[in-house]
C-alpha cells in the first residue's frame, strides 16, 4: 500500500517546527546561570592589572598626589607596606593631618586632636590597609559572589559582593570587556541612616608592571564629589618600620583609657 503525503499538510508541519524551535531558541537563559562566579572575576581582574609575579614583587608603596573637593585641595601622601600597616599624611592650609594603623590600632591626629578608632571606622581602615590586593584576596575575604552585571558610567560590569574577614562588606565592579577595577562601593551608616560611598577608578597606568588607576572620583549617594589625582608610585623604597609605629600621642591616649 503506498503512502499519501499531502505537501500542504507537509509544509504546515515543517512550518511549525521551525516555529517551535525558534521560540524554544529565544527562551530567556536565567542570569546566574551565565555568569562567572565571584572567584574567578578577581582571578582575572588580578591577572589583567599585572598578575601574581609583578604583585608578589612588591613589598611596600609609596603614592602621592592631589586630594581635590569643593572646599580645598590638599596634598596626600600614602606609606604602605605588607601585610597591612599604613600611614597617610595630609597637607592642606599649612595644616597636617596624620592616620594610620600598626594592623591592629588604628589611628587619627590633627587639629589638636586624637582619635582611635573602634568598629565599622577600624574595620574600614584595616581593609584598606591590607596591602596585598588582589593577588591575596582571599586572605581578606570569606566570600566572593557575583549576581548580577550592571552599567557603571556607561561601562557594563560584574556586580561582586566581597564579605571580608572584618565584617566590612564591600562592592567591587569589574569591568566585563577589560576585567579592570571600574568602582568600589561600601555603605557608611550615621545612626539610622545608611549612604552608599562610591569610589570610580579611571586613567591606569602601568607602574612596575601593575596597572594603577591615577583618577579615582568618590561620591556620597551620587552627591558631591572629591577627585583624588595620583601624581606618583614608588615601590620597595625599604620604609623605615618605625614609620608604622604608634605616634606618642596615641600611646599616650591609649594608656588613659586603660
Amino acid at each position: 500500500m503506498r503512502t499519501h503525503y499531502d505537501g500542504r499538510s507537509l509544509k504546515r508541519r515543517l512550518t511549525l517546527l521551525v516555529l517551535v524551535s525558534t521560540t524554544w531558541a529565544a527562551l530567556p537563559v536565567r542570569a546566574d546561570e551565565k555568569l562567572p562566579t565571584g572567584e574567578a572575576i578577581m582571578d582575572k581582574y588580578l591577572k589583567r592589572s599585572g598578575g601574581e609575579k609583578a604583585y608578589a614583587r612588591i613589598k611596600d608603596r609609596v603614592s602621592s598626589g592631589t586630594v581635590i573637593s569643593d572646599r580645598s585641595e590638599m596634598h596626600i601622601t600614602i606609606y604602605e607596606t605588607e601585610p597591612n600597616k599604613r600611614f597617610v599624611e595630609t597637607e592642606a592650609g599649612g595644616g597636617v593631618v596624620r592616620r594610620g594603623t600598626d594592623g591592629n590600632v588604628v589611628w587619627r591626629v590633627g587639629s589638636s586632636r586624637i582619635t582611635v578608632l573602634e568598629g565599622a571606622a577600624r574595620n574600614r581602615e584595616l581593609v584598606k590597609a591590607f596591602f596585598h590586593m588582589p593577588l591575596k584576596w582571599r586572605e581578606l575575604c570569606v566570600k566572593a559572589e557575583c549576581k548580577e552585571i550592571t552599567e557603571i558610567n556607561g561601562r557594563k560590569c560584574y556586580k561582586v559582593d566581597l564579605t571580608t574577614k572584618y565584617d566590612f562588606p564591600q562592592t567591587y565592579y569589574i569591568a566585563v570587556d577589560s576585567n579592570l577595577l571600574v568602582a568600589v562601593e561600601r555603605k557608611l551608616r550615621r545612626g539610622s541612616v545608611e549612604k552608599t560611598v562610591r569610589r570610580v577608578m579611571e586613567d591606569y597606568k602601568e607602574v612596575d608592571g601593575i596597572l594603577y588607576p591615577h583618577k579615582i572620583t568618590q561620591s556620597l549617594d551620587g552627591q558631591g564629589q572629591i577627585k583624588f589625582l595620583l601624581d606618583s608610585i614608588k615601590h620597595n623604597t625599604d620604609l623605615h618600620p618605625d614609620l608604622f609605629a604608634l605616634p606618642h600621642e596615641v600611646i599616650d591616649a591609649l594608656e588613659e583609657n586603660g
